[in-house]
């Protein structure tokens, strides 16, 4: 880690940008087999543009307020997050501890391990595939999504639908646990579950599956040293709450209500931090100035 200082404290945010702008080339500079480093003679040998100070000062104002922006949708979507986490424990309490005094129920009554197999050279091309790295840990943020090629796969597949919950078996420290809205083939490292019709609703269940409690359970009980997995059938005997599916089913409105709106936030933030991008790109190749 190296401490880059400006001569002139003026420079400083100006510097602080021109270094983002070129993140990418830094990055490509990088050498060493463990960790990718560049050395202070790489950075000494870095060409940078150094207009007059009022024009330093104007650029730094424009991205001040792009970035401002971006890290405002940013916080949108953080705080909706954490209304979702605090509204279930508001109105379920803290599974592990069942404040509330909830019947319980083993899994295996609350949702069915929908293992529907299907083979290579039954799957359409340019149906959707998963694998576990297109989904995000602890989030379940589905991520660049692969359409099929029959050339591309080799092995049986599960068969899922936007109904189903997606949960990650492997390495199931990862906490690995997506909620798909269309209809797909995944990797048997994932298994598709199904919540039983007027008992459990997919968001409860979502909010169960990624609780530490549940995290810590499968987790100890995995078996493989190099790539744990776990046994469905160990998911299937864990014991957990079970409030009136009229409460489950007031969540699962809740939840989709807020995740609608943090789509929205989603969508801004794309957009404004393609702006902030563009206006770096633009302001140190002098097009802004």
């Amino acid at each position: 880690m190296s401490a880059i200082r400006s001569k002139d404290s003026n420079h400083f945010k100006y510097l602080f940008y021109f270094l983002g702008s070129i993140q990418n080339k830094l990055m490509n500079m990088g050498r060493g087999s463990t960790f990718s480093a560049i050395t202070q003679d790489d950075l000494r040998d870095i060409l940078i543009p150094v207009p007059p100070l009022p024009v330093q000062k104007k650029l730094t104002t424009l991205l001040d307020k792009a970035d401002s922006i971006r890290k405002q949708h940013q916080e949108s979507i953080r705080l909706a997050d954490e209304f979702i986490r605090s509204t279930f424990l508001k109105m379920f309490g803290d599974p592990k501890t069942n404040p509330f005094k909830w019947p319980t129920k083993s899994f295996n009554e609350m949702l069915k391990v929908d293992r529907i197999a299907i083979q290579p050279n039954e799957i359409d091309d340019g149906e959707i595939y998963l694998g576990l790295d297109n989904i995000e840990k602890e989030t379940g943020i589905i991520v660049n999504p692969i359409p099929y090629k029959k050339e591309f796969l080799s092995s049986t597949k599960f068969k899922f639908t936007n109904k189903h919950i997606l949960y990650g078996k492997l390495r199931p420290y990862l906490n690995k646990v997506a909620a798909p809205n269309f209809n797909g083939v995944c990797s048997t490292d994932i298994l598709p579950l199904l919540p039983i019709p007027k008992l459990s609703k997919r968001y409860f269940l979502i909010f169960l599956l990624r609780h530490n409690a549940f995290v810590n359970y499968v987790t100890n009980r995995s078996v493989g040293a190099n790539l744990p997995r776990v046994n469905y059938k160990t998911i299937e005997q864990y014991k957990t709450i079970c409030p009136p599916f009229t409460i489950q089913d007031e969540f699962e409105r809740i939840v989709k209500m807020v995740y609608s709106l943090n789509d929205k936030f989603k969508s801004s933030l794309a957009k404004s931090e393609n702006l902030f991008d563009l206006l770096m790109q633009k302001a140190f190749k002098g097009e802004l100035s």
